[in-house]
């Protein structure tokens, strides 16, 4: 018997209207995520990556209603949490947790270290006093802090402890989900990797499901079960994580593994170049017409101009939008 999903995303739309820059002409939207489905099962990480600007940390905040979605549902444990009312979603914000991307912005300056990780716990009144103490103490052993740094502002911890201090914080009211919305993009590589490791020990003890936001392949590749490729707000390939980096159908996603260092002879690496990104992202307020990537694509044709592709199943749970993906890479002809 399949195991029901914890999370699932269908149809989500995040639109934001912009100001007319003048009153006689037509106002514009930016469709920042437009129309994503998908899923997370539990203690399972899906991974989502794709340029600056394509959606994802947008995509991100919608799934917990820290931004309003425009339409769409997206169900936890079977619940539509963008139905509920604000009394309503208070108990299911327990279980849905986010670990922001910069860990020095993310912290109040003004509150010590056992404030910013006991502050979940007071807000949903959780514990005793003494029960939240002891839980503090915890949540600081848990993720590698020592207990006389509690007493210490945020400004007293390097970039790395900051994000344990945001990994404690999230974890504080035993949630089921974290969304990780880019964590360790503005750490230092050997900081990136503590951090990562950290999240996996989580993972494995806690029984915790991950949302990976990243745009760094090498760290969708480490963590992440299932990955979706996102671009210009709507996912353009899904698959697990073996499948992704070792078949890659859509055009996009060859060419964002296409930029990856790799260590390998000559001519394999000319072959990469050829598939190098050209040009630059659109406009999310006027998209191109038809497939939205047909700008960049070495391999668009007249119906990527005209007719948007759907996603659709290319191999057994390899989910591709591209009119001329097949299980052997693109047809050409």
């Amino acid at each position: 018997m399949t195991q029901p999903d914890l999370l699932r995303v269908e149809s989500l739309e995040v639109h934001f209207p912009l100001p007319r820059p003048y009153p006689w002409v037509a106002r514009s939207t930016v469709l920042a995520v437009d129309g994503v489905t998908l899923s997370v099962g539990e203690g399972r990480t899906l991974g989502i990556v794709g340029e600056s600007g394509c959606g994802k940390s947008t995509l991100a905040l919608a799934v917990l209603r820290l931004v309003e979605p425009t339409a769409g549902r997206v169900l936890f444990e079977g619940t539509d949490i963008l139905e509920l009312a604000p009394r309503a979603l208070r108990p299911i914000r327990q279980k849905m947790q986010i670990i922001f991307q910069d860990p020095y912005s993310s912290l109040n300056p003004r509150s010590r270290a056992e404030q910013v990780v006991r502050e979940p716990l007071d807000v949903q009144n959780a514990f005793s006093d003494s029960e939240r103490r002891d839980r503090v103490d915890e949540l600081f052993n848990l993720v590698g802090l020592r207990p006389e740094q509690k007493s210490l502002f945020p400004h007293q911890f390097s970039g790395g402890q900051r994000q344990r201090l945001g990994i404690a914080r999230a974890l504080a009211l035993s949630p089921k989900l974290i969304v990780c919305d880019e964590p360790v993009s503005s750490l230092d590589v050997a900081i990136q990797a503590q951090i990562l490791n950290l999240l996996s020990r989580l993972q494995q003890e806690l029984g915790l499901a991950y949302l990976f936001i990243s745009h760094d392949l090498a760290v969708i590749q480490h963590i992440c079960d299932d990955v979706a490729v996102m671009y210009l707000g709507k996912i353009v390939e899904r698959t697990n994580r073996n499948e992704i980096f070792r078949y890659p159908l859509h055009p996009y996603t060859q060419a964002l593994l296409s930029a990856v260092p790799k260590r390998e002879p000559g001519a394999r690496k000319a072959r990469r170049k050829d598939k190098r990104l050209k040009g630059e992202v659109p406009n999310p307020a006027a998209p191109p017409s038809g497939c939205s990537f047909h700008p960049r694509c070495m391999y668009a044709r007249d119906r990527c101009r005209q007719e948007e592709p759907e996603l659709s199943e290319i191999a057994p749970g390899h989910i591709v939008a591209c009119h001329f993906a097949t299980a052997e890479g693109i047809a050409t002809s």
